[in-house]
């Protein structure tokens, strides 16, 4: 006689989901001052090939930046690579024509071959930053869906998440009043779960930055 075992999950409690909501905001933030600092070191090491890029790009944003470098690497003619930045950048016409013609008329020199694959390591350092990041930003959404759903309902997963960590949990952010949940992360402090602030902005609170109601 053969015996089947069949193995169950067993569903997360809801202290377990929300310690690790906690654990994964708080690893997005690091993440986050990781790919800033990389985004640094790769601004500084394509310099030289291209040293009008940063300017031209829209501030902060990261990823338009490190996948031009990839792109362009050492080319000098960016006619040569525009149909591939449109493509992986996804730079509009306007953004392509003058990336081209700045890119005609640089101060840059070609990077040598040790210095263009300090970049391009530096670019898939950031490429790799960027899917734990996603993969992280993933599992809360989809965990604190199960903790909070008619927080999620209301204000979206990302700023259910954020406001969870800033509350100290579900039963605290339940008993904060009503008229004190737009101020909620507005000081720059440590929440009480231990949850980075440095993202938070002084006078205004998650709710300002909350996402529009889910049509269910």
């Amino acid at each position: 006689t053969t015996t089947t075992t069949t193995t169950t999950a067993t569903p997360l409690s809801d202290q377990t989901e929300y310690n690790l909501i906690v654990q994964s905001n708080h690893l997005l933030t690091q993440l986050a001052d990781e790919l800033s600092r990389a985004h640094g070191a790769l601004t500084v090491a394509y310099h030289a090939k291209f040293p009008e890029l940063h300017e031209l790009l829209p501030r902060n944003d990261v990823v338009a930046y490190k996948t031009a470098v990839q792109v362009i690497q050492n080319e000098i003619d960016l006619t040569q690579v525009n149909d591939t930045l449109t493509a992986h950048a996804c730079f509009s016409s306007n953004q392509i024509i003058t990336l081209t013609v700045a890119a005609s008329t640089t101060a840059g020199r070609l990077l040598t071959r040790p210095e263009l694959d300090l970049a391009l390591a530096l670019a898939s350092y950031m490429d790799e930053i960027l899917q734990v990041q996603t993969t992280l930003t993933h599992f809360v959404e989809r965990h604190v869906v199960n903790l909070a759903p008619s927080t999620v309902a209301l204000v979206g997963p990302q700023v259910t998440a954020k406001l969870l960590g800033l509350a100290g949990g579900l039963q605290e952010l339940a008993q904060i009043p009503a008229c004190n949940i737009q101020t909620l992360g507005s000081l720059k402090q440590k929440d009480r779960a231990g949850l980075s602030t440095k993202q938070q902005q002084q006078g205004g609170g998650r709710q300002q930055q909350q996402q529009q109601p889910h049509q269910g």
